[in-house]
């Protein structure tokens, strides 16, 4: 899939259908740092962990936190996967 995130003061993060990421050089550094680390999907969790640093669903989550608002969104983004041991972690969850 491919999706790019555009926000304020021309910043973006973009992902192509080759896996290519593109970004500014501000929202590159910011990327770089966090690929690959878990993300929380709201303030207070779940955290959505990352197959690694080239996972397309942390990569656009963690556009979704770096690059400054107001953001649009264009193209297809990916869809986090549901449920306990395939991407979220819920602290104490049972099942």
């Amino acid at each position: 899939m491919a999706w790019r995130i555009d926000g304020a003061g021309g910043r973006y993060l973009a992902y192509s259908r080759t896996g290519i990421v593109t970004a500014d050089s501000v929202t590159r550094v910011g990327v770089d740092m966090a690929r690959g680390t878990p993300v929380n999907l709201t303030p207070t969790g779940p955290a959505y962990h990352p197959a690694g640093r080239d996972d397309e669903v942390g990569l656009y989550l963690h556009g979704l936190r770096i690059v400054p608002g107001p953001t649009e969104v264009s193209g297809t983004p990916p869809r986090v996967p549901g449920g306990n041991g395939t991407g979220t972690s819920r602290e104490g969850a049972t099942d």
